[in-house]
């Protein structure tokens, strides 16, 4: 019986996902259904449940933060909404200097000069 309940134990909780993630995700599947709006929403809600200090946040969290930043700047060139566009590529690019925030960044620059 306690091997069963260890069991169980174990694969809730890598079965589980956080509220985060599942925000990420359900943003995605808005922002890939053309429904950049509730994209947007569901974006946010990640950047609102993470801790707004970066030194607090795990690796994990911070590649999440990135990418909630990142998916929000291509959700408003989506819309049209350019001017927000700059400063949220930008706060992904500070999270994670990665290539693609580095990319994001300098092709949302050169388009506006």
């Amino acid at each position: 019986m306690k091997k069963l309940v260890v069991l169980v134990a174990i694969v809730l909780s890598v079965g589980c996902k956080s509220d985060v993630q599942l925000s990420m995700e359900r943003g995605i599947q808005f922002y890939e259904w053309n429904l950049y709006d509730k994209a947007l929403l569901e974006f946010n809600q990640v950047i609102l449940m993470l801790p707004s200090d970066p030194r607090q946040l795990t690796y994990e969290e911070t590649e999440m933060l990135s990418r909630a930043y990142y998916n929000i700047a291509i959700s408003h060139l989506q819309l049209g909404r350019n001017d927000q566009v700059d400063n949220f590529a930008n706060k992904a690019y500070q999270l994670l200097p990665t290539q693609e925030n580095w990319d994001l960044l300098n092709n949302i620059r050169s388009q506006n000069n």
